[in-house]
């Protein structure tokens, strides 16, 4: 599904940051086209002709909705399993209005329900078991901008307390700054951008460039940021760390230029 008022809300706000290069109004213009062109492609493949013919049509199935929902909403949909009825709809939406905005005092720091079964997605996150907490007292290099954050606080948290390392977190400024829960042998160090554009800082290269490799092997290295940055930190572990790929994971979480750049 697209929503195109919550999309053309944030294209000002991606404009004056300069995530996007050019005026909101032709930015609205060029999404318009992508969606409708998006859209139009996959009616396609569903082997809908024309949109005419497709508007109105019914030609989907309602499902897990009951007999006096469908009647009264999607009159002549076909609905054959059935489900919920008004009042179990109504508590859905109370129960998550209540989940956004509680009477009790919300906290600083809060991780928020995805509201689904899954917990990981594909290339975007690192399970708490992974290789990183396999081992005691191993040295722990963690490198990575604010998409990468809620990733990297779940990795602290869940470190051996014997393990040792650094993590280097970049942001826009000092406001952003949160506090983590770490070993003690880890030392967290946060990096401020101060006015420079996300993507285009070189913080977090330079410091793990200025970093001596650690003489032993037991070393897992995890880096999540902008593509070309991930790329850049990914050969200098590689070759001057000489690191295997078990031992390190890096991620490009977005890509310069493109849309879904961190807002700060």
């Amino acid at each position: 599904a697209i929503n195109p008022w919550l999309a053309f809300e944030a294209l000002p706000l991606l404009a004056e940051r300069r995530y996007i290069t050019v005026d909101p109004a032709l930015a609205q213009k060029h999404f318009i086209k992508a969606i409708e062109k998006g859209v139009l492609k996959t009616m396609s493949k569903m082997g809908i002709s024309t949109l005419r013919s497709y508007c109105g049509a019914q030609q989907f199935e309602a499902v897990g909705l009951n007999e006096r929902v469908v009647e009264r909403y999607f009159t002549g949909t076909a609905s054959r399993v059935g489900g919920c009825d008004l009042s179990t709809l109504a508590e859905e939406v109370l129960r998550r209005h209540r989940r956004a905005w509680p009477e009790r005092e919300i906290p600083e720091q809060l991780d928020l329900d995805i509201g689904g079964v899954y917990q990981w997605h594909r290339k975007l996150d690192v399970p708490i078991h992974s290789t990183a907490m396999s081992g005691n007292g191993e040295r722990l290099l963690l490198a990575g901008d604010e998409t990468a954050l809620p990733a990297i606080s779940r990795l602290l948290a869940a470190a051996d307390p014997a393990t040792t390392g650094v993590a280097y977190l970049e942001v826009a400024g000092p406001e952003e700054e949160q506090s983590l829960v770490a070993p003690p042998g880890i030392a967290v160090h946060w990096l401020h951008r101060l006015g420079t554009p996300p993507g285009e800082s070189t913080l977090l290269v330079d410091a793990v460039a200025a970093l001596d490799p650690p003489a032993s092997d037991d070393v897992f290295a995890w880096v999540g940021a902008e593509s070309a940055a991930v790329r850049t930190i990914r050969a200098d572990l590689r070759g001057r760390w000489g690191l295997t790929r078990a031992q390190h994971h890096a991620i490009g979480y977005w890509r310069r230029g493109r849309a879904m750049a961190p807002a700060g």
